[in-house]
């Protein structure tokens, strides 16, 4: 929140007060901590004057902004980052150099858990999230990341943080995209086998990261094709993709990951009031390589059927038979067996538009349909989104699991369907074709009394083409 000295922030008790509470919260400095200066350039876009609620129920009220900060190390040379407020008992003016302390997760712990990385990831994606956002609509979305911020920071309350609908559903919105992400960090990649045939099969790639980051993938050298070509690392860290290649060769593979060091630019002492603190995130690039050798491997053909082979001796039989044939025995009948239940016990499909531009909004209807003879109980229900895509809010009924929504249904009655909706927004940056995948899990539990069904999966995807738009480019970060 940029809180210019022409604007003071309006509070709902004392300034004595809320002083004493803010300095009270205050972790203790590190002395690793890096002396800089700090200078508040611009903030734009900026949603209007708004009163924000705190966890402990106090209000203040101004506006809210994406900032553009000035940070000079001491000793070191000066850069722009963007950033927002997570402070928000305190002001900030434009123009006026500060001096601050730049603390990372080795003298703020706070800045290693799992709500700060969300909040890094936001902060990482600021710029390209409003240049996203229709032209009318970017103050909005820079009002909502300044909240979701503060939010995941324990500066505003979890339910209704804002006094403005509008902004807490965006807010919300924004939330459920960041649930689960994080910077990305150092990175691995190992081939599973050292050579491969051109032109038949693949060869795996594990990777390895930042559990909830992202990275992308490319053939560095040679003639191949990898797949696919950005990862979301899971929670356990790891990733999978496979490189192929037509013709013989060596093909090298890079896998980047776009990340840095996020960093709370705090006052250097708890008597001075300003600046408010803020926090950036101090950009840095990973990456990894490795090769595979891809060779023209010989065809081993096929035994020709046409070729004559010496015929073996013929055994010799093991018995003579008897001179009267033995009484025929007459096979058991075998017990009469029920039939299995034919065809699927539930199906699901899923429709969506078949052209969508980059940048706006699209809608995808789910489809569950019960084919059994008896109610279904407890199917889950998983949509996973495509790398571009990102939720306009959390459809109802549903909740967040590692990155994907999910819904359980609860009972289906026997020829019953169940529709749910899910409302993306495309990225303004993308183009080409877009699969979104959606399964349904039966645990096995459902179905007539006695049946015993194992657990059964379904899945269904819809492809949307993505038709590229022009975009104004944001200027680079300068140093």
């Amino acid at each position: 929140m940029a809180f210019l000295r022409s604007r003071l922030l309006r509070r709902t008790v004392t300034a004595a007060l809320l002083s004493l509470v803010a300095f009270a919260a205050l972790p203790g400095m590190a002395g690793a901590a890096q002396p800089a200066t700090l200078r508040l350039v611009a903030t734009d876009p900026s949603f209007g004057s708004t009163t924000v609620t705190m966890p402990n129920g106090t209000r203040v009220t101004g506006p809210l902004s994406l900032f553009r900060l000035r940070v000079t190390p001491t000793g070191g040379s000066a850069v722009e980052r963007p950033g927002f407020c997570v402070d928000a008992l305190h002001s900030i003016s434009p123009g006026i150099n500060y001096s601050v302390s730049l603390r990372t997760a080795a003298d703020d712990p706070r800045l290693a858990t799992a709500r700060y990385a969300e909040a890094g990831w936001l902060i990482q994606q600021a710029e390209s999230l409003v240049a996203a956002a229709p032209a009318g609509a970017r103050s909005l979305e820079a009002g909502a990341l300044q909240t979701a911020v503060w939010q995941l920071t324990d500066q505003a309350r979890e339910v209704d943080p804002t006094s403005n609908a509008t902004l807490n559903a965006r807010t919300a919105a924004l939330r459920a995209l960041a649930a689960g992400r994080s910077i990305g960090g150092p990175v691995t990649i190992t081939r599973a086998m050292d050579r491969g045939c051109a032109g038949r099969g693949s060869v795996a790639l594990a990777l390895t990261g930042t559990p909830g980051s992202t990275a992308t993938l490319a053939v560095a050298g040679g003639a191949g094709t990898v797949s696919p070509t950005e990862v979301r690392f899971g929670a356990d860290g790891t990733a999978q993709a496979s490189v192929s290649s037509a013709t013989a060769g060596s093909v090298s593979v890079t896998v980047r990951a776009e990340g840095g060091t996020l960093t709370r630019i705090a006052r250097t002492s708890g008597t001075v009031s300003t600046p408010q603190e803020t926090m950036v995130l101090m950009p840095q690039s990973y990456s990894a390589s490795t090769s595979v050798v891809f060779d023209d491997c010989p065809v081993i053909p096929f035994e020709d059927p046409t070729t004559p082979t010496t015929p073996s001796t013929p055994l010799a039989p093991l018995e003579t038979p008897a001179e009267k044939p033995s009484t025929p025995v007459t096979p058991a009948r075998p017990a009469p067996r029920t039939p299995a239940q034919s065809g699927p016990r539930f199906t699901v499909t899923k429709k969506g538009p078949a052209s969508v531009r980059a940048g706006q909004q699209a809608r995808y209807t789910i489809t569950v349909a019960n084919r059994s003879g008896a109610a279904l109980r407890d199917l889950t229900v998983t949509d996973d989104l495509p790398t571009g895509m990102s939720l306009t809010g959390l459809p109802a009924g549903s909740r967040l699991r590692g990155g994907d929504v999910v819904w359980t249904l609860g009972s289906l009655k026997a020829g019953g369907t169940r529709t749910l909706h899910v409302n993306v927004r495309l990225d303004a940056d993308i183009s080409g074709r877009r699969c979104n995948r959606v399964s349904v899990t039966d645990p096995g539990t459902s179905g007539e009394a006695g049946s015993g069904t194992a657990r059964l999966t379904r899945t269904a995807t819809a492809c949307t083409r993505v038709q590229a738009v022009n975009r104004r480019i944001l200027p680079a970060v300068t140093s």
